[in-house]
């Protein structure tokens, strides 16, 4: 509830302070918390770490889905973009929307 809770105050105040709240919060083991992380991280175009949250969902991602990513944090410090299309896919096929 407060990850979505942070989802939304992004939506209206902006990436930055969605990941201030998300920061605060202890769900490590949780893989949206990381999809989520990653998601604002792109956003503030901070491909490198974005490349390794997203990594580190798909890492944790449930069975079926992690099959479906190709891409990797190493590619993602080339192009965020490549990384940000092929995880996306495991959670609905785009980013969290803007």
């Amino acid at each position: 509830m407060a990850l979505n809770r942070a989802i939304a105050i992004g939506e209206v105040h902006g990436p930055a302070a969605a990941l201030a709240l998300v920061d605060e919060l202890d769900l490590h083991t949780y893989h949206p918390y990381h999809a989520t992380r990653a998601d604002l991280l792109h956003r503030l175009g901070r491909a490198r770490e974005a490349a390794a949250a997203y990594q580190l969902a798909a890492d944790m991602a449930p069975a079926g889905a992690e099959q479906d990513s190709s891409g990797t944090a190493a590619e993602g410090e080339a192009g965020g973009a490549d990384v940000v299309a092929t995880v996306a896919g495991l959670y609905g096929g785009a980013p969290l929307a803007r």
